[in-house]
């Protein structure tokens, strides 16, 4: 830019301090506030009256006549009296340049920690110009970015009217004046990217940009181009061809501006790629994160493969680049390359995205708070693999975050919503692998509970975020850490229940349930957990009319009584089968455990009254919801209606008879198929077919099991009739990578079934099919840990004939893999494991050469979950039996070593069940092949499981007797409870 432009600037700073003196400046204000508009140019906090500091100030400064202060022999009185209209508007553009010049100055002070000024008068000054017909006129295209600047540096907070006056200012300057060699192309690059900084804090100036119409400048309607509005004018504007002469510096910060505007037109960016790539440009780190982030965040997937002849200059200057720029480079390439695409992103194949990674992990601990959200939100969003050291060392960084409110560069006081929102998403999504979520303390979590209170109260937390903290907080960190009622009930009282989106009222509803549940079974008179029920039972009535406007039904007359009020519900609404699915379960558990007891609430009227109203409104909710699947034939959630006995006969009835219309077309389709009929196959061939006949196999068996119960012995030929079509379905579908796991589990799914059912119509066919599958991988059966052990604790059940072919095609892959890997399994997997594989000894179903695996494989399991009880055990337990066990000392300091290990209390059903299983493992006889260690360790498991169920949780011997996994039944033969004594265990 020319030195010309700043010459309005090169006067006096004293000249405008006389004017102020001699009150000139009145004349100037038109329809002014309080005359006090330049305050700001106060020198220092010893500024006295205006009489004082005149008669101070004279004696230093040249005198005219009568003592009145002069200016190059001009008494400054008659520049503000006495001038003609040329003069005047010169002398006005000088006053405004002088007055935004300081006003500047005084803004950038303030900002470097000058407190000598107060931000009042700034806006004051901003107010006064915006709000005067004559310094409008008069306020050329500098002095406008000049305001614009003081706007954005002083964050000033801006009125309707003033928005109105820079929308005028801004439509009218935007038109090309060829007389004012100021009003250039580049300027307004300049000012666009300043109004990118306005509009940040500013969400209605972000709107005015884009609004086509009228714009007011006082009471004076002033139409400028009206079909247009501002983004456009100034689009069309920087676009003209014969006007491109910017910089590669000028093109990055228009992109720059254009992403935080959001303005998204592909004349500006065809004109800036089409240039780019024509003339040769010299690009910087900044120039090249600024393009590579502006297709990202503007979606300009027209322009990817501009980013591909970026990538050689990205990786030869890579270690130039700052750790924020590299992240959101990495960001970029991730989105702009896979997403909205089939095939599955992985790191290690990606040379490109895998260099930036390394060098992004590598600068992990001098990350800045935004920086280390956008790589933990990469990790999540993209599934990345971290290995055990990996997970440890970013776990480590949250902890020291948590716990000392910083680490580093990282600040937990400075963190805003998305920040906190991303921590526990990663936390919730790694946590559980390896045990590294202990790193979470009950301390780290009361900080973050802390803060995040304190952006609710500043109103700076959104809604959907503190939805989705709580939905984290129920399923991984409160398992270890539960957080207060007093802390839930503050966070839901912050959430509009009735504005949200439906997905988020099902969200919001799961997370809260978990609350309910145990004020449910404490049934104390405390006003949080009243609240928190109430406010559970309100969010029920605002989903069951979602779905009755989600329904675009009429409703019948019965219904219409228990219609409740929308109280404020948006009017479209979206239901998705998932969120459907999610009311159904939780309904279904709800009314399967009886949560409410109204007998348990004594005489609190309130509490029962809330309890009832909860009851009404949630079969409400479950007969909206079932009538919903079922018109809408989502095949897939009818096993949650057919299993849930509180739901009206006629809608079951109604899904019935749909799906034996679809077994009766899958028939007929079969039936086709063999006579050779050329039809197309309307059941698609992926994986969600899988899911569809898993679910169409579940309303068979349900409606098998449902008319056993009611005294009719089931219909067992069209049970078998359409078990065999699903079987016959299910071989048309071709075999690839993403089907194979779904064509297993159904296969283990369906065994299951008739073993537990006594029903030996499938068995041989089902273990040949298994048999097959266990062949075809011949590898990565870790994932396949779970069903393996389903199979092998099910296969005792069976008929003795059944034993040779599940020896011979199942056992000889299954076995290797269970003794492997049994480690990756949880605490019910591993009780159900000791025991089948203890009745497979027992029952002699097994290889002979692989005996000595089945007795290591059982000793090595009772160690295992010994010593998971001992360290599932909370402390006050721990201490109570310790006095009754010397010998316990010894093997808790054994396993002190473990780093952290999470407190979960193993339930007494599970307990009883695993002091069974010991039982049946005297029965077998293994004690010769175990050491002193492990004799010692199996009588001081079966002493303490003895006291917890007897001592400490009250269980009678007779209960013991009858029960099975503490459900009454017939008990098992043989397995009659003895004492164990330690005389008896060592023999």
């Amino acid at each position: 830019m020319r030195i010309g432009k700043n010459e309005l600037f090169r006067c006096k700073n004293r000249i405008f301090f006389y004017f102020k003196l001699t009150s000139c400046l009145n004349g100037v204000f038109e329809g002014g506030l309080d005359c006090q508009g330049t305050l700001f140019l106060r020198r220092s906090k010893g500024w006295k009256s205006k009489t004082e500091v005149g008669k101070k100030n004279f004696s230093h400064n040249r005198e005219g006549e009568n003592g009145r202060p002069n200016f190059n022999n001009v008494i400054v009185d008659y520049l503000g009296i006495h001038r003609n209209e040329q003069n005047g508007k010169v002398q006005q553009k000088v006053l405004i340049g002088e007055m935004l010049k300081n006003a500047l100055l005084h803004v950038k002070g303030n900002k470097r920690g000058n407190q000598n000024g107060t931000s009042h008068n700034t806006e004051g000054v901003v107010e006064r110009i915006l709000n005067n017909k004559l310094m409008m006129e008069n306020l050329n295209i500098i002095h406008f970015n000049m305001l614009l600047t003081i706007i954005s540096k002083g964050e000033i907070t801006l009125s309707k009217k003033m928005q109105d006056s820079i929308m005028h200012l801004l439509h009218r300057h935007i038109f090309f004046y060829r007389n004012d060699i100021d009003n250039t192309n580049n300027a307004w690059i300049n000012i666009i990217h300043i109004l990118s900084n306005i509009c940040k804090n500013n969400k209605t100036m972000l709107c005015l940009i884009r609004k086509r119409g009228y714009y007011y400048l006082g009471s004076e309607k002033t139409q400028e181009n009206t079909s247009l509005s501002f983004v456009d004018k100034f689009v069309h504007r920087i676009c003209k061809p014969n006007d491109w002469n910017y910089s590669i510096r000028e093109i990055s910060l228009l992109l720059h501006s254009c992403y935080y505007l959001n303005i998204r037109s592909y004349l500006l960016f065809d004109t800036i790629f089409e240039k780019l790539q024509k003339n040769e440009y010299h690009f910087n780190c900044l120039d090249t994160h600024i393009f590579v982030y502006a297709v990202y965040k503007l979606q300009l997937q027209k322009y990817v493969p501009f980013l591909e002849k970026l990538k050689k200059k990205i990786l030869k200057n890579i270690c130039y680049f700052s750790s924020g720029q590299l992240v959101n480079i990495l960001l970029a390439y991730t989105h702009v390359y896979y997403k909205d695409k089939n095939k599955k992103f992985h790191l290690k194949k990606d040379l490109f995205i895998n260099n930036i990674f390394e060098n992004c992990w590598n600068m992990i601990n001098n990350y800045s708070n935004r920086e280390f959200c956008n790589f933990l939100n990469f990790i999540v969003q993209n599934d990345i693999n971290l290995n055990h050291e990996q997970r440890s060392e970013i776990f480590i960084i949250i902890y020291y975050l948590l716990k000392n409110k910083e680490c580093k560069r990282l600040k937990l006081k400075l963190m805003i919503d998305l920040d906190i929102f991303t921590i526990l998403n990663f936390v919730y999504k790694y946590g559980n692998l390896d045990n590294t979520i202990t790193y979470i303390t009950k301390f780290s979590i009361s900080n973050i509970n802390d803060l995040i209170i304190q952006l609710i109260k500043k109103k700076k937390f959104k809604q959907n975020l503190l939805v989705y903290i709580l939905h984290f907080y129920k399923q991984s960190v409160a398992n270890l850490h539960p957080i207060s009622n007093h802390t839930v009930l503050h966070f839901i009282q912050h959430i509009c229940a009735h504005t949200l989106e439906f997905k988020m009222k099902v969200i919001l509803l799961t997370s809260l349930e978990r609350h309910v549940t145990v004020v449910g079974d404490n049934h104390t008179e405390d006003t949080h957990n009243f609240s928190i029920n109430k406010y559970y039972c309100n969010l029920m009535k605002y989903i069951y009319n979602d779905i009755c406007k989600g329904e675009n039904v009429l409703i019948c007359e019965k219904k219409k009584e228990n219609i409740l009020n929308p109280n404020g519900c948006p009017e479209g609404v979206v239901i998705s089968s998932t969120d459907i699915k999610e009311i159904l379960k939780l309904i279904k558990k709800r009314t399967q455990n009886s949560y409410y007891n109204s007998e348990q609430s004594g005489n609190l009227s309130h509490t029962v009254s809330l309890e009832k109203e909860t009851l009404k409104v949630q079969q409400m909710l479950l007969n909206v919801a079932s009538d919903y699947v079922t018109k809408n034939k989502i095949v897939e959630l009818f096993p949650l209606i057919l299993m849930n006995r509180n739901v009206p006969t006629d809608i079951c009835n109604k899904a019935e008879s749909i799906i034996y219309n679809i077994f009766d077309n899958l028939n007929q389709h079969l039936l086709d198929l063999k006579n050779g009929v050329n039809m197309k196959n309307k059941y698609e061939k992926n994986k969600t077919t899988f899911n569809f006949f898993h679910s169409l196999n579940l309303c068979n068996e349900c409606i098998f099991s449902n008319t056993c119960i009611s005294g009719g012995g089931g219909n067992m030929q069209k049970f078998k009739n359409n078990k065999n079509a699903i079987l016959q379905c299910i071989e048309l579908i071709p075999m690839n990578e993403e089907n194979k796991k779904y064509y297993f589990q159904l296969h283990v799914h369906m065994l299951l079934f008739d073993i537990n059912n006594n029903l030996p119509f499938f068995i041989n066919h089902l273990l040949r099919k298994i048999s097959d599958f266990l062949v075809m991988i011949n590898s990565n059966y870790k994932q396949y840990i779970v069903n393996f052990v389903d199979i092998y604790s099910s296969i005792i059940k069976v008929h003795t004939s059944y034993y040779e072919i599940y020896i011979e095609k199942v056992y000889k892959y299954m076995y290797p893999q269970i003794f492997s890997h049994y480690e990756n399994l949880n605490c019910k997997h591993l009780c159900l494991l000791f025991y089948s594989n203890l009745i497979h000894l027992f029952l002699h179903i097994y290889d002979r050469k692989k005996y000595s695996n089945h007795v290591t494989l059982s000793i090595r399991l009772m160690l295992k979950l010994f010593s998971y009880f001992l360290n599932s055990m909370d402390e006050g337990t721990y201490n109570l039996i310790q006095t009754n066990s010397i010998e316990i000392s010894e093997y808790h300091k054994r396993d002190k070593n473990i780093k952290i290990t999470p407190s979960l209390n193993i339930p007494v059903n599970d307990l009883i069940y695993l002091y069974r299983v010991l039982t049946i493992f005297h029965f077998t006889n293994l004690y010769a092949y175990m050491n002193v260690y492990e004799l010692k360790c199996l009588f001081v498991f079966h002493q303490i499981l003895n006291f917890n169920i007897f001592k400490v949780n009250n269980f009678s011997v007779t209960e013991f007797i009858q029960t099975h996994k503490g459900k009454r039944g017939r008990p098992l033969r043989g397995l009659v409870p003895i004492e164990l004594t330690k005389e008896r265990a060592f023999t």
